[in-house]
């Protein structure tokens, strides 16, 4: 009677493991708050904490995108990491971005002749600014619930693609242009008429249905196996 092969166990990870995503997802938090708290300390005098604030959530983008491959690539997906991930962005990547771009747009631009119209330009930033935030919850929320969402520029949808602008994509923007600027605020008011009407174009993009490449397929080892 032949003797049979036992089969190869499938190696389990240790508990450990599934903390490993969330720590990513924790320092993207970190990253937030961090932006937030340099946002708070700029003046006039100190532009540079704008600078230290955008690059923050520059480093947030690169942690927002390794704790979801990393879950991906180990198979330790799970409920809590994506509440928790999504819970992140918000901070981060709404929160944080919006009160970067009124701060640096807006509030510390130097007053214009016209008082009224300085005071007209600030309030329409800070709308902007909400609207931005908005937008962005409302990009994860609509992310969290939507299994196979319809693009509505050509193309069919798939893992290769997001639907809507993603909210760490719509920061990067913002964050990226006050880093160019090496967080010098806006001194001029057609300037800051224009950043208005960038923001509230990306915001616009956050909750469109047009098609964004997700990257998703870009994989750094072509046969990795983890179990």
């Amino acid at each position: 009677m032949d003797t049979p092969i036992p089969k190869p166990r499938r190696r389990r990870f240790s508990k450990g493991m599934y903390i490993l995503p969330s720590l990513f997802t924790t320092a993207n938090m970190a990253a937030g708050f961090y932006a937030i708290l340099q946002v708070m300390h700029a003046s006039l005098s100190e532009p540079w904490h704008l600078d230290f604030a955008a690059k923050a959530i520059g480093f947030a983008v690169l942690f927002d995108g390794l704790d979801g491959r990393i879950a991906r690539m180990t198979g330790t997906s799970s409920d809590f990491g994506r509440e928790l991930d999504s819970l992140a962005d918000v901070i981060t990547f709404g929160v944080a971005p919006a009160m970067l771009a009124w701060t640096w747009g807006f509030r510390l631009m130097p007053e214009v002749a016209l008082t009224d119209w300085h005071i007209k330009l600030t309030q329409l930033g800070a709308i902007a600014s909400f609207l931005f935030l908005m937008a962005g919850a409302s990009r994860l929320a609509r992310f969290n619930i939507t299994s196979n969402p319809e693009p509505s520029n050509p193309g069919r949808p798939g893992k290769k693609y997001f639907v809507g602008m993603p909210i760490p994509a719509g920061a990067g923007v913002i964050a990226a242009i006050v880093h160019f600027e090496a967080g010098d605020p806006i001194i001029s008011w057609y300037t800051s008429l224009t950043w208005l009407a960038m923001v509230t174009a990306v915001s616009y993009l956050m909750v469109s249905t047009w098609r964004f490449y997700s990257f998703k397929d870009i994989t750094f080892a072509r046969a990795t196996r983890f179990a």
